[in-house]
């Protein structure tokens, strides 16, 4: 089942991220796989009636018009196409991600995170293994997201890969935005800067299309209630 998927992942992750950790971080563990875990059963739900509203509103019409046409697409992955409300859910995907990318520090440089949290591991000064350890730390909530975005996206009954190209293409739209924020004059900071912002938008590209793959390797297959076929028992 995928929740049980999702608490063992949660719980795997969970240790590392705890002991490398000095304050207030593990709380944020908590609280965001929690809001996580929210998001997704709001979206199920808005889902699931959305689907019950659907099918009761072509359940009478069916007889009449079997008779002239024949019926429209099943509510099925095969049927479906991204709408409106699908365009939200990309949008609090993308929100999800930053916040995961700012919520253990100030990922601009590793020099302001704590080596504090790797002493309970290494003891040695080892720039490399330190700085490998702390980049786990910061992959860890990314982890999270990238598996409830693959049940998510399953849940809904969309095309394999239809939410996650919505995703990328708001990506590039926001990495063409800082393409021509590029500046060429004045201070060097401010050059520095644009090109900085730039850069990442556009490695934030390559970086969705690695966290689809990893959605796809964590979830992997698990079985998904579609909310479709709970509503047509409800008609029966």
């Amino acid at each position: 089942h995928f929740l049980h998927r999702l608490v063992t992942i949660y719980l795997g992750f969970a240790a590392p991220f705890v002991l490398l950790t000095v304050s207030y971080e593990s709380l944020f563990y908590i609280a965001y796989a929690a809001v996580l875990l929210l998001w997704l059963s709001l979206e199920r739900a808005l889902y699931h009636e959305r689907a019950e509203l659907l099918l009761l509103a072509r359940a009478p019409a069916a007889p009449r018009l079997s008779r002239l046409a024949p019926p429209g697409p099943p509510l099925s992955a095969s049927g479906r196409r991204l709408g409106l409300s699908d365009m939200r859910t990309g949008i609090m995907f993308l929100f999800f991600v930053n916040v995961a990318f700012f919520g253990t520090g100030n990922v601009a440089s590793l020099a302001s995170f704590s080596l504090d949290s790797v002493y309970r591991l290494i003891t040695v000064f080892d720039p490399f293994l330190m700085s490998a350890l702390l980049l786990f730390k910061i992959f860890i909530p990314f982890f999270l997201v990238s598996a409830v975005f693959g049940v998510l996206s399953r849940s809904l009954e969309l095309p394999p890969f239809s939410l996650f190209l919505f995703v990328l293409s708001t990506t590039d739209v926001m990495t063409l935005n800082f393409f021509f924020l590029v500046r060429d004059d004045g201070s060097w900071l401010d050059i520095g800067m644009s090109i900085s912002h730039f850069c990442i938008s556009g490695l934030f590209v390559l970086f969705t299309i690695v966290l689809f793959v990893l959605s796809h390797a964590l979830v992997g297959s698990v079985l998904i209630p579609p909310p479709a076929h709970a509503a047509a028992k409800k008609l029966r």
